[in-house]
């Protein structure tokens, strides 16, 4: 088992180089997430895989044409086993995070909650408005 984790952790340090994201931050999400599980399953099923990756979220990542051919009941299963292997469980993690990374300014906390708790989340709407009054706030004060 130390063996795949530290084969799982290499793969981790080179997407998260592939996609600019700060150090240990895939390794964090794979460590929380399923404690390095790659069969893990949570959410009622919902999330799997290392990094627990929704598969409405795998074939929104993956884009329409992915599987198009099939119909959408095989696309979903084809995406829940897709999910399974870790390579491509945290490859999707990865290009996720990135994603909430550039939508949401670099801010790593920001994009942590939105990975977890998807980007419309009421606890991140409060904090942007929150960090959005203090700079406002700083203005104010500073004139």
């Amino acid at each position: 088992q130390a063996s795949v984790r530290a084969t799982f952790e290499r793969q981790a340090d080179a997407l998260s180089v592939k996609y600019s994201l700060p150090s240990g931050m895939l390794k964090a999400v794979c460590r929380i997430e399923s404690n390095w599980e790659q069969a893990a399953i949570g959410d009622d099923g919902r999330s799997i895989g290392l990094c627990q990756i929704q598969i409405d979220t795998g074939l929104e990542l993956y884009g329409k044409s992915w599987q198009r051919d099939k119909p959408e009941p095989e696309r979903r299963a084809a995406m829940r086993k897709n999910l399974l292997n870790p390579s491509a469980n945290m490859t999707l993690a990865a290009i996720l995070l990135r994603k909430y990374l550039d939508k949401f300014g670099g801010d790593e906390t920001i994009a942590i909650l939105a990975y977890n708790g998807g980007p419309e989340n009421m606890m991140i709407r409060h904090l942007l408005r929150y960090r959005a009054a203090r700079a406002t706030y700083a203005v104010e004060v500073a004139r």
